[in-house]
């Protein structure tokens, strides 16, 4: 049986690099995502497809990244485009 960190860890591994870089930033320090990332975190379907189509890279990562946003991004930092440019990461929501 695995562990939820090793699921994790499996499913990180799937995403290119550059965007679990990105998520890693806003989520632990509030740098504000961009392209497809924030199209996703602010729950915008239409945009996140459109920007999918035009890339494959984007396109063939699109399962992983919503599963990620589904089980391992808080849900307070993600859905709306208010509660996107509000979140000032994990550390900011510490302070």
């Amino acid at each position: 049986m695995t562990t939820i960190e090793e699921q994790r860890t499996v499913l990180r591994g799937r995403i290119p690099k550059h965007f679990t870089t990105s998520l890693d930033g806003y989520l632990n320090h509030g740098v504000p995502l961009s392209g497809v990332l924030k199209l996703i975190a602010t729950n915008d379907l239409q945009g996140t497809f459109s920007a999918s189509f035009r890339n494959t890279d984007i396109l063939a990562a699109l399962p992983d990244l919503m599963v990620y946003f589904l089980n391992y991004v808080p849900a307070r930092a993600w859905g709306s485009p208010q509660v996107v440019d509000s979140w000032k990461g994990l550390q900011g929501a510490e302070e």
